[in-house]
């Protein structure tokens, strides 16, 4: 939901209990007990939130700079608890699919989970050469060369890169519309992971902003677009084919459809161009 004009996701979490009074504790990780592992997932992210502001010792200074800045550096807050309820926990040791993560960034509350589970190397590239920037501009800032409000300067997406490849997500009604997109959305990662692995390409880099458009006057059907700006490298410039990508990608969301689209009309198409 969006709440003057702040995003937020509402979770939902079933506890094994007739009521739930105010007497709960839900750091407490018998809370858990019962439970299915949905609801033990949607919980811990405000398990995982108590837990952090009960590791730092000065919570209004932590508030602010959180705004500034997201907690990124730290892999451990705390030594992973392996609990006693037989849940899942991030472990490269233990788990095949962990030792893969590129970027792990583990919640401090039990079951502890690599909330950067998504990161490939794509984002990867592209989170680093923000860091560095970011670094760059903190040097000048420090050196008198340059002011605060630089560093928050929005970036001009569409003047740093020469070609986009555009997804597309389409649906009949705004209802259907709602869904689908949300669907589309949530396997994009996908795309961006395998175009990373073609040879010819050196970097994507997904615009966060969706661009939507529901007016009937403007679109006969409510679609939305998600823009990737794709730099290539010189040497593969004559020899590109994204075409791999884009079956994998629709196989993907095609996986994930449920019945709820069947009947409906709905189009998802992917194309590149060169920016004006």
């Amino acid at each position: 939901m969006e709440y003057k004009g702040i995003k937020i996701d509402l979770l939902f979490a079933r506890l094994a209990l007739n009521e739930v009074h105010d007497s709960v504790d839900l750091r407490d990780d018998t809370v858990f007990m019962n439970m299915d592992e949905k609801s033990v997932r949607s919980l811990n992210g405000f398990r995982v939130t108590n837990e952090i502001l009960r590791q730092v010792p000065n919570r209004e200074g932590f508030r602010v700079t959180l705004r500034a800045i997201k907690l990124w550096a730290k892999l451990y807050l705390k030594e992973p608890n392996v609990g006693k309820l037989g849940f899942k926990v991030w472990n490269p040791q233990e788990n095949l699919k962990d030792r893969f993560h590129l970027m792990p960034i583990v919640t401090p509350a039990y079951p502890q989970q690599n909330s950067t589970y998504n990161t490939c190397h794509p984002t990867l590239d592209v989170m680093v050469e923000e860091f560095k920037a970011g670094r760059w501009m903190i040097d000048d800032i420090m050196r008198g060369e340059a002011t605060w409000d630089k560093l928050f300067h929005p970036s001009n997406f569409f003047m740093n890169y020469k070609h986009f490849l555009v997804v597309t997500a389409e649906a009949q009604t705004p209802e259907d519309h709602l869904e689908w997109y949300g669907l589309v959305e949530s396997k994009i990662r996908h795309f961006i992971c395998s175009l990373g692995e073609n040879p010819a390409i050196e970097t994507v880099h997904i615009n966060p902003t969706t661009f939507t458009c529901s007016n009937e006057e403007y679109a006969q059907t409510p679609h939305s677009s998600w823009f990737l700006g794709v730099v290539f490298h010189i040497s593969e410039i004559d020899n590109i084919n994204l075409n791999d990508a884009f079956i994998h990608f629709v196989e993907v969301v095609s996986l994930y459809s449920t019945n709820v689209f069947a009947g409906t009309q709905d189009n998802h198409t992917t194309r590149s161009h060169k920016s004006r």
